[in-house]
């Protein structure tokens, strides 16, 4: 068995007023390739996945109840080339769920309050497990690497949600990391 994993980072900010607002600041340049040592009867075979996430800006305007979609989805490119039998997950995490955005004193959003989409479109909270976040993570997909998809790449777009319903949020700006991550096992 073996591990990869890539990253590409998020950064959100949120600024804190009558209105709310929140961007979402992507690292575009993302992770380079990580080449595994080869298994079984492909002794020189290289494995890799790479993952990729545009644009580098998504805004939201909050009210101070309610929800707010954000201004574009988050593309993410996933290429690979991995063995029969891996199967690929891309995650969407926040690595502190209780307050997944901080502000100082002015409060928190916990990732509960964030939704994002799978690869079927439906928005959800951002509750999950994986492998770095209990409670703050989304599965995007799940695929088996069979005979024609040993290597390929596909784009999903996540679009993003926040529901400030309920939360007690001061005014100031709020931030805190979204982190995209890639696993073949």
């Amino acid at each position: 068995m073996f591990l990869l994993r890539t990253y590409a980072s998020a950064q959100i900010v949120m600024r804190s007023s009558r209105l709310f607002r929140l961007a979402l600041l992507l690292v575009a340049a993302v992770a380079a390739a990580l080449p595994l040592a080869s298994q079984g009867p492909e002794p020189s075979a290289r494995t890799f996945v790479n993952v990729s996430a545009i644009p580098s800006l998504v805004a939201f305007r909050l009210a101070p109840s309610g929800v707010s979609t954000g201004s574009n989805p988050v593309s993410v490119t996933t290429l690979w080339r991995l063995r029969r039998g891996n199967v690929l997950t891309l995650y969407a995490y926040f690595t502190n769920p209780p307050k997944a955005l901080t502000s100082g004193g002015a409060g928190s959003i916990p990732s509960s309050n964030v939704s994002g989409t799978d690869s079927s479109g439906r928005f959800l909270p951002f509750t999950g497990s994986g492998p770095f976040s209990t409670g703050g993570s989304l599965t995007i997909y799940q695929l088996r690497i069979q005979g024609g998809n040993r290597q390929g790449t596909r784009t999903d777009a996540v679009a993003l949600k926040i529901d400030t319903t309920g939360l007690q949020l001061g005014p100031g700006v709020y931030g805190g990391t979204l982190v995209i991550h890639a696993d073949a096992f």
